[in-house]
């Protein structure tokens, strides 16, 4: 199946992890309705995320989930479900361009070959996703379909300066691309992280 990137942003400046503790006891409840008129279906909500809504009280952070597995089903949950059809719609904006991932799989490519090792690392998070937990590649399964991960404001600078000074080495789609994700980032850069969602289309 073909992937799309997705570049997200919050509408208020807040940190995602800021926002989902923020919006908790709502997507809480969201979150256990839409499980039950499931009828206890789990292809949207897991078994691990209905247990966990079920067993947080109102003090709830998400800085308190230990396994990487459930923080990045919850962070999966509220990007593409809570903040895409549900209450939160409005805490999230897309911005920048909507690509196909192919086009990404060509500067990879080329930054491994040039050695740009910051680069490579920069771009292949958008394949790989990251955890806000740990850092480590975004948690993938049955139930996850995208790869979510970020760029933090500082990563977005060294992104955008990498970007400029391998330009001439680079091919003319890789170019483009590069172009288009300067401009988003001359245009979005402030506060909170760019969200990138590697989602199945």
């Amino acid at each position: 199946m073909a992937r799309r990137t997705v570049f997200l942003s919050s509408t208020n400046g807040m940190a995602l992890p800021e926002l989902i503790s923020n919006d908790f006891t709502d997507f809480k409840d969201w979150i256990i309705e839409i499980r039950e008129l499931e009828e206890r279906n789990d292809a949207f909500v897991s078994n691990g995320t209905y247990q966990l809504m079920l067993q947080s009280d109102l003090h709830f952070s998400i800085d308190g989930i230990i396994s990487q597995e459930i923080y990045d089903e919850v962070v999966y949950n509220y990007i593409t479900g809570y903040c895409d059809y549900g209450p939160g719609k409005g805490n999230l904006a897309l911005i920048g361009p909507m690509l196909k991932a192919a086009k990404f799989d060509t500067l990879i490519k080329e930054a491994r070959a040039l050695k740009f090792d910051t680069l490579t690392t920069l771009i292949t998070l958008i394949e790989e996703g990251r955890s806000y937990l740990t850092g480590r590649p975004f948690s993938r399964s049955s139930f996850i379909e995208s790869a979510i991960g970020f760029w933090y404001p500082s990563e977005q600078l060294i992104l955008k300066l990498q970007l400029e000074n391998s330009m001439s080495k680079l091919s003319t789609k890789s170019q483009e691309l590069a172009t288009e994700l300067i401009a988003m980032i001359i245009e979005e850069t402030h506060a909170s992280e760019i969200i990138i969602d590697y989602e199945l289309i």
